[in-house]
Parts: structure tokens; sequence; C-alpha cells
């Protein structure tokens, strides 16, 4: 009964051991996907709050400066 249990155990480390695959694992660096912005037909509206009973007042601003850094 031992030697069948030896010889089972033997299979499985075989069997477990011829079936690993060495995969090489390639690693891929996420592509930077940018974004395009068009001043001239960019706004930026804001609401801010006047007091504490959350009054709003809206906003745009009328000038807008865009850097690339």
């Amino acid at each position: 009964m031992k030697k069948l249990h030896l010889i089972g155990l033997l299979l499985l480390t075989i069997i477990t051991i011829s079936s690993c695959k060495q995969n090489e694992k390639k690693v891929t660096e996420p592509s930077k996907k940018g974004y395009a912005v068009e001043p001239k037909t960019t706004t930026i509206n804001w609401t801010a709050y006047k007091t504490t009973s959350k009054t709003p007042v809206k906003g745009q601003f009328t000038k807008v400066t865009i850097e690339h850094k």
C-alpha cells in the first residue's frame, strides 16, 4: 500500500513538473493617450455659492491661457 502511494505521488510530481510551461511574461507599457484642447472654443464655467444658504452665483472665465509642460 505504501508503494502504491509513493508511486502515485511520484507520478503526480512528474506530471506537475513536466506540465509547467516557462512562459516569458512580456511587459508592455501602456500607451500615453493625450487629449486635444482648442483654446478658442473652450469655455470654463463655474458656480460659486455666495452665502451659507447656498445661493448660486454662476460665472465664466473670459480669458484662458493653456500651457503645455
